[in-house]
């Protein structure tokens, strides 16, 4: 065991990351997104990072729980944030109402959205295509396709909104449906003092998401985090999730 393992052993005691009436609510919300993917069915959960990727291992520690023997849709990644609306300017893009002619409208929402078509982006659409080729004909989907985007919580539903546009320009034909994890009366229990609403650890320490802090507004996929003692935090989270689960 080296030094920096010594100290993190004496300095962040193994703590429970969750209270008990935290961990009954996400007993409870998780079972509830896993009822609405079983409703809407989709091919494909997207969950944005970085907020929403300990959602996902919620959703796999689970799955087999409280659906067993069905098969899981498959389970992908975006991070498309306030960088990201920076890049396009999201705040002007293109209104309908301000162009004279739908091939005019149409032709400036296409210069709007290739400011965010880095060649970063082609490839994960192009991921994306290839994983749902089973299910696409012509980039539209079967009925009971798509894919279903899930948030953690919102504030203003700035990042949901972006990332619901970004998947619309890519695949205009695709049904989308959109999810947010926790609700407005949850604010009360997970909570921080010092931070105005709803408070979840890695709101404040993205360790926990085993993700970097780094941004890349090019990039659609949030980089890890490679430092071996800064994942311990979300190692460990990892681990109560597993066992809220199948403890």
């Amino acid at each position: 065991m080296n030094n920096i393992e010594n100290i993190l052993k004496i300095e962040n005691p193994k703590i429970k990351i969750f209270n008990e009436e935290q961990t009954k609510i996400i007993k409870e919300r998780t079972k509830e997104l896993i009822e609405e993917i079983v409703g809407v069915n989709p091919q494909m959960v997207v969950f944005m990072d970085r907020g929403a990727r300990p959602l996902a291992w919620m959703l796999r520690a689970a799955w087999n729980k409280y659906t067993p023997g069905r098969e899981m849709p498959k389970i992908r990644f975006v991070n498309i944030g306030r960088e990201k609306a920076e890049r396009i300017n999201f705040k002007s893009m293109p209104y309908r109402e301000d162009y004279s002619s739908e091939e005019e409208y149409l032709k400036k929402v296409k210069e709007f959205w290739s400011k965010l078509d880095t060649a970063e982006s082609q490839t994960y659409i192009e991921k994306i295509r290839k994983d749902l080729k089973p299910v696409i004909k012509k980039n539209s989907f079967d009925e009971e396709g798509g894919i279903m985007l899930v948030d953690d919580y919102s504030v203003s539903g700035f990042s949901l909104e972006l990332a619901n546009s970004f998947f619309a320009n890519h695949f205009s034909d695709m049904p989308r449906a959109s999810y947010l994890f926790l609700k407005r009366q949850d604010e009360t229990v997970f909570k921080k003092e010092g931070w105005r609403g709803t408070h979840l650890p890695w709101n404040t320490d993205k360790s926990y998401t085993l993700l970097s802090e780094e941004e890349n507004s090019a990039k659609f996929i949030a980089f890890p985090e490679r430092d071996r003692a800064l994942r311990e935090k979300g190692v460990e989270l990892k681990k109560e999730i597993n066992a809220i689960f199948n403890g």
